[in-house]
């Protein structure tokens, strides 16, 4: 079957996608307004796309009325912080995609702790295992209230526990607990059958 998104098809594009390329790791955001209100929303349209430098890149759909709270405050402010979702954050996470209106926080109904960033201004989830401050490279707008940030990692804070060797900067996946977005709607999964592939060599 072949789905030409030129045509009829265009509106599937959205659950294609989100249905076939995972599983995907979550990019749990936190922004902050004009006022320096916290919010806080996850998307799985996201990955690492650099190491030198270190550079990620999240992908924002349509509200109701435009931008999103967080695709408008990161445009504004040139700042965020992407927290990974471990297993144990992943109710609260869940709430926080609720369609709350721009003057409420996440952070402050859901009882989200924070931490000052070290780098930027934006605040990090305490709780969170991972969490990259980030300054905003490029938005790219690809639709109708739809785009692309490109940003720049300028540094990570890890969980102590899940640091194996601090010096080389490894770390214990396993520890880690993160979940995936399986598809479009509600399906996540914590772990996967894991299996060892080394890279091979031209003879």
């Amino acid at each position: 079957m072949f789905y030409d998104f030129s045509g009829e098809a265009a509106a599937l594009g959205y659950g294609i996608l989100a249905n076939t390329v995972t599983p995907r790791p979550i990019a749990w955001i936190t922004s902050c307004d004009e006022t320096g209100r916290v919010n806080a929303a996850p998307y799985s349209f996201f990955n690492a796309m650099g190491g030198r430098p270190p550079t990620l890149a999240v992908g924002f759909l349509a509200g109701i009325n435009g931008w999103k709270d967080t695709a408008r405050n990161l445009r504004e402010r040139g700042e965020f912080v992407v927290h990974l979702v471990s297993q144990d954050l992943a109710a609260v996470m869940n709430q926080s995609s609720a369609g709350y209106p721009p003057e409420v926080s996440e952070a402050e109904v859901l009882g989200i702790d924070l931490l000052p960033g070290q780098r930027i201004a934006t605040p990090r989830i305490a709780a969170a295992r991972v969490a990259f401050e980030c300054r905003l490279l490029q938005f790219v707008e690809t639709g109708a209230f739809q785009g692309t940030a490109v940003a720049e990692v300028l540094g990570a804070h890890i969980a102590d526990f899940a640091i194996s060797n601090p010096a080389r900067g490894h770390v214990d996946r396993e520890a880690l607990e993160l979940i995936a977005r399986l598809d479009g709607r509600s399906r996540y999964a914590c772990d996967f059958e894991v299996f060892d592939m080394p890279r091979p060599d031209v003879e």
